[in-house]
């Protein structure tokens, strides 16, 4: 899979609607940006933008204005359409999609294959990552790195127990970094499942992926930081969970299905 990376650089020269397939792609936005989506927040639906005045705090009614405008912003692009022209709705668990696709209601509540294009939304204190792909479900978040006290006890809760030496003898500060890995990990892959936390995030395992294509040397990202999912209640072999590089302070995960299937 492709992966490319974007940010708020890139908006004014990025005119290339969906070409090709095995591709994803990756914008990153910081709350510094609200000044360039203010001016088009007009693309938002009336929902949408009765929603932003609810929001009490000025920091998450940037994020919302952020995140959905840039998400009307560049599905106009891919798609080539008007922003305004999006409806979605969402799976049995909340992830959206756009509209004119239905869920499957035998499976995974996800958008279907078939769909124009996959999209999802992460955001964490100051940093929104939307995430795109043409041809696969995708998953995407992003965390920013907190000093906590429970680390260990969410480990116990939340992790698979083969997972938990990997974390008993690290120092806090290797643990802190390794936990919120993990943690984008599952959360990435539960989205792209649109699953949520309707499968415990204990049930399956991850591991690191072993370099599996050796194609596409041009790749930006390293497949070091590629894991897969193992150990769970149903087959997840075709499913991979990137690393995907962050600024300083965060981490981030993004999950799809693999080129193998």
């Amino acid at each position: 899979m492709d992966i490319q990376l974007f940010s708020s650089k890139d908006l004014n020269s990025f005119t290339q609607p969906i070409t090709g397939r095995s591709w994803i792609h990756i914008w990153l936005f910081s709350l510094t940006d609200y000044e360039i989506f203010k001016k088009e927040a007009s693309c938002l639906s009336c929902d949408e933008q009765k929603r932003v005045e609810k929001y009490v705090h000025e920091s998450d009614r940037k994020r919302y204005i952020i995140g959905h405008t840039a998400l009307r912003k560049l599905l106009g692009v891919y798609l080539h359409s008007s922003p305004e022209s999006f409806t979605f709705q969402a799976g049995a668990h909340g992830k959206p999609f756009l509209n004119d696709f239905s869920a499957d209601s035998t499976g995974s509540k996800e958008a279907p294959l078939s769909a124009p294009i996959h999209f999802n939304m992460s955001h964490s204190a100051n940093m929104i990552v939307l995430a795109f792909c043409p041809d696969s479900p995708i998953g995407i978040d992003i965390e920013a790195i907190k000093d906590s006290s429970c680390i260990t006890g969410i480990i116990r809760r939340f992790f698979h127990p083969a997972e938990h030496p990997l974390f008993s003898h690290l120092e806090d500060t290797q643990k802190k970094e390794m936990f919120f890995r993990y943690w984008t990990i599952r959360e990435a892959f539960l989205k792209a499942l649109g699953a949520g936390f309707s499968i415990s995030p204990n049930s399956f395992c991850v591991e690191p992926a072993e370099t599996e294509d050796k194609r596409h040397p041009e790749n930006a990202l390293s497949y070091s930081s590629l894991y897969r999912i193992t150990k769970g209640r149903e087959d997840y072999t075709h499913w991979r969970i990137q690393s995907v590089p962050a600024p300083d302070g965060y981490m981030c995960s993004v999950a799809y299905l693999s080129e193998t299937i």
